[in-house]
């Protein structure tokens, strides 16, 4: 997974309820959050490479870090000028563009040690456990009926836009937590309301093991200069 495809795979996923809608080939199709037993199976996947790997952590870290990126992006851009309340939409989207900027440069490193272990198969495994879960083994009837396994998720996803595929992932197994993009009806007219629209406000994280696992911890100090 490339570093500018996570970012946009980040940005690009939604938090909003337990289900999410891909546009894939002209069609809608449906991806939950993995359930426990689900998560608990990828957990066991990605073990085969990396023993100590926990999903919990992994999400918990993700959490924590964007809240870091939250804080020092609202902090650069309240120093570069940005108003509390904005005078009109142009204003707001003018200050839109720069906080996101902001937050993918200061995200981008949190993203590598993340994410980055993630393959395509590891994304192709949790997607076809996604599926299996919201339409069963097997779709369509008769002679059309077809098993819900990797090699549809590979059909479908192929034929998906660029980084569906990523957000799909990030999406299922709920590595990210990210608001999806507003409508016009929603526009910001605060800093505060356009920083949440973008990020969130990320709560309710799960504890973190007290085993060292081989996600990298990450602290304060190593988050990215915004100056």
């Amino acid at each position: 997974m490339s570093k500018s495809n996570l970012l946009k795979a980040y940005q690009a996923a939604s938090k909003e309820g337990h289900k999410r809608k891909f546009m894939i080939a002209g069609e809608e199709i449906f991806i939950p959050r993995l359930n426990l037993g689900n998560q608990a199976q990828f957990e066991q996947i990605v073990r085969q490479r990396d023993p100590k790997f926990s999903l919990a952590n992994t999400r918990n870290k993700a959490a924590l870090a964007m809240v870091r990126c939250h804080e020092a992006t609202l902090r650069e851009i309240r120093e570069r000028g940005a108003p509390a309340e904005f005078k009109n939409q142009a204003e707001a989207e003018m200050w839109k563009q720069q906080i996101l900027i902001l937050l993918l440069t200061a995200w981008e490193p949190y993203a590598e040690q993340l994410f980055g272990q993630f393959t395509r198969q590891h994304m192709i495994e949790a997607l076809t456990l996604a599926l299996q879960q919201e339409y069963g083994k097997n779709i369509g009837e008769g002679e059309e009926k077809i098993p819900v396994d990797q090699a549809l998720v590979e059909a479908l996803f192929g034929a998906a836009g660029p980084n569906i595929l990523e957000t799909a992932f990030l999406w299922c197994t709920g590595l990210q937590d990210i608001p999806e993009e507003s409508s016009p009806e929603q526009t910001a007219r605060t800093l505060d309301e356009l920083i949440n629209q973008l990020v969130g406000n990320p709560k309710g994280l799960e504890k973190l093991p007290e085993e060292n696992g081989t996600t990298p911890n990450i602290s304060r100090s190593s988050a990215p200069s915004m100056g």
